[in-house]
């Protein structure tokens, strides 16, 4: 596995947990306020949590918490940072598509050595590898 796929795969998993943090509170007291446990507070609001999470650090620092601990940062394929409809794509891209393009055609993207993944080729943006701050 490639250094800048296991940095990936590190950003993912602290962002993951962080997402779940809240997205298990906002559930909780989404809960308590409705009274019921319902799809609502088990499925749309930890969801809706990790994407929000995601795009509003993305936006507001270029990089979500996961992306600085592990040290990468996203791009776009020009250099320039990432805008919004770039994520928006790449973020809808890997949660629905991305997975099953990858398992079919994991050769194809061996050669870009963890820099693009299916959504990152969807979307024209590039995964480097910076020091950490």
């Amino acid at each position: 596995m490639e250094e800048l796929t296991r940095r990936r795969a590190k950003a993912l998993v602290i962002d993951t947990m962080i997402a779940a943090a809240a997205g298990g509170i906002l559930s909780y007291l989404w809960r308590k306020r409705s009274g019921k446990s319902d799809f609502t507070s088990e499925v749309a609001i930890p969801q809706l949590t990790m994407w929000g999470l995601e795009l509003v650090q993305m936006k507001r620092r270029g990089r979500t918490i996961g992306h600085n601990i592990a040290g990468i940062r996203i791009e776009s394929e020009h250099g320039e940072a990432a805008g919004s409809v770039q994520l928006l794509k790449r973020l809808l891209h890997r949660e629905t598509l991305s997975q099953l393009l990858l398992l079919i055609q994991r050769s194809e993207y061996q050669i870009y050595k963890g820099t693009k993944f299916p959504h990152d080729v969807y979307a024209k943006t590039v995964v480097k590898a910076v020091d950490k701050k």
